[in-house]
């Protein structure tokens, strides 16, 4: 393998701010690009530190961007394959294991996280393609070294992202209409007290005779002047592009907080808010966001950067709560942008199993969407998630650590049930419902109800288990090994609001999927006729 000199190491002690600069280690170099495919992948080369058994490591990439990040066929989530050993020299200390990660050639900057269950180690950095990089994960220093052609760039961000960490603090606010409520309630009391004794006063209360919007709005601006001006320090380290793209995710991500509190405060009335809130937040918000900002930036770097696809969501629905209006209807009312149509479709998409007429409302959006790619993954998903759309296989864990594929279930109809601990929703569907459902079908050959907790936590999981009041041992019970909401399988369906569930025919297609009655002898019937149509076509 060729190997290259690296003229410098820099890392960040995350969480205590060292800054370490080590120099002279080698990585190998970046894999060549076919000439036949777009774009360049990017390149990670890395390895992970410890002094204990290092749990399994995974990297999530956006490669191409949808509202809200849980949806989108550009999503990368996948586990790493960890070697031992020492990537740069060829030792092998115990401790230490070693991975590569290369991602699918790409014509834009992409955002890169690393994480294990229940952690995030590295953040969505921004990469470019053909970027190389070596990054270092020390689980015992809580420190990120970085290296290779790429390590200058990502060792900026770790940078910005440890100054707006300590910097940019995201409190939410509280909204009060009558103090007198307040001084009644000692928990209240409590936390208005704590609120207002914050020195930068970055939660503010809402409260009779104040205008707290302008207060919070000169917060933010100050916080973003200084974060800005710290970007500028770094200006040189990243392309022209990529520097805007930075510019561009700080200011929105400053925005989207402040939309989201001017939509709180315009949950209030005329007639039940005598102190003005509403008034005052409205003023603002024709005054400052009556039109989306678009921070003077092309279109195609706007459409790159998640906090701006994300913004326009926010700004759609702060816009329909000041209009009395519909957030979808505000989406449409923007100007065609490939930005406009990756925040339309994923908010369809995201929201595709509470929007009554989902499919109906898709095909609205197909006339105002102009982004062929956008069109064509909207086309996709709801494909799938159509009767007799594409087999729906999966991977998940057992109890006992082992893997569990549709493949184990090939032939069957599968009832599959997703859940969590703590959500009565869930705890209500299994006593009314799935229950009746794993009884009835407990010795049917031709059914296998399986359950699926999103649980991050394994011991949460198996505490839930033990209570008999998710599922019960009638049922296949599984989990999704950590990744939680995040697990590729709920990521590629839209899957983040439980229960849900999704039955599937003998050959693993879709039969039913979202809007499911919960009523068991509905479902009853309708697990049967999956069983009694083993001819299913597509629609």
């Amino acid at each position: 393998m060729k190997k290259r000199m690296i003229f410098f190491f820099l890392g960040l002690v995350c969480l205590i701010g060292r800054v370490e600069i080590v120099v002279g280690q080698e990585v190998a170099a970046h894999p060549k690009v076919s000439s036949k495919t777009e774009g360049a992948p990017v390149v990670v080369y890395g390895e992970i530190v410890s002094f204990g058994p290092i749990e399994e490591l995974s990297v999530k990439a956006y490669l191409d961007y949808y509202y809200d990040a849980f949806v989108g066929t550009g999503i990368v989530n996948e586990p790493l394959a960890l070697e031992k050993g020492n990537i740069y020299l060829g030792q092998v200390p115990a401790n230490t294991r070693s991975f590569t990660w290369v991602s699918p050639p790409v014509a834009d900057p992409i955002f890169v996280s690393f994480f294990q269950p229940g952690r995030t180690l590295m953040d969505n950095y921004l990469m470019s393609p053909g970027d190389t990089a070596y990054v270092k994960i020390n689980m015992p220093s809580l420190t990120l070294n970085f290296g290779g052609p790429a390590g200058k760039k990502l060792f900026a961000q770790s940078y910005l992202k440890a100054y707006k960490g300590n910097q940019i603090l995201d409190h939410p606010l509280s909204l009060i209409t009558d103090r007198e409520q307040v001084y009644a309630d000692e928990f209240q009391l409590k936390n208005f007290e704590n609120a207002n004794a914050v020195p930068h006063r970055e939660s503010r209360i809402f409260s009779p005779g104040t205008e707290p919007i302008g207060e919070v709005v000169k917060i933010e601006e100050s916080k973003l002047r200084g974060l800005l001006e710290e970007l500028s320090r770094f200006e040189e380290v990243f392309s022209a592009s990529e520097f805007k793209a930075m510019e561009v995710a700080a200011t929105a991500e400053r925005d989207l907080r402040i939309l989201a509190k001017i939509e709180l405060a315009l949950q209030f009335n005329t007639e039940t808010d005598p102190s003005g809130i509403r008034g005052h937040a409205l003023s603002y918000f024709n005054s400052r966001y009556g039109a989306l900002p678009d921070y003077g930036v092309e279109e195609s770097i706007l459409g790159v950067v998640p906090a701006y696809i994300d913004l326009i969501v926010q700004w759609s629905r702060t816009s329909a709560k000041a209009e009395s209006g519909e957030a979808i209807k505000s989406l449409y009312s923007l100007p065609p942008s490939i930005a406009r149509d990756k925040a339309i479709a994923g908010r369809l998409i995201r929201f595709f199993n509470s929007i009554a007429s989902a499919e109906e409302e898709i095909h609205r959006a197909r006339m105002h969407v102009e982004s062929e790619r956008v069109l064509r993954d909207l086309d996709t998903f709801v494909a799938n998630r159509k009767a007799g759309g594409a087999v729906m296989d999966f991977e998940f864990v057992d109890e006992q650590g082992s893997l569990v594929t549709w493949k184990d279930f090939e032939g069957k109809v599968v009832v599959l049930d997703f859940w969590i601990s703590g959500c009565s929703a869930c705890l209500g569907f299994y006593k009314n419902t799935l229950s009746h459902i794993q009884e009835e079908f407990a010795d049917n050959p031709d059914v296998e109800v399986v359950t699926v907790s999103v649980d991050k936590k394994r011991d949460t999981w198996l505490k839930s288990l033990s209570t008999g009041k998710y599922t019960s041992s009638d049922a296949v019970n599984l989990h999704t090994d950590g990744y939680g909401g995040r697990h590729p399988f709920l990521i590629k369906n839209a899957i983040s609001g439980y229960p849900f569930i999704l039955i599937l025919d003998a050959e693993g297609r879709v039969f039913r999927s979202g809007k499911i009655s919960y009523d068991p002898e509905d479902m009853k019937k309708l697990i049967m006729e999956a069983v009694n149509d083993k001819s299913l076509t597509l629609k």
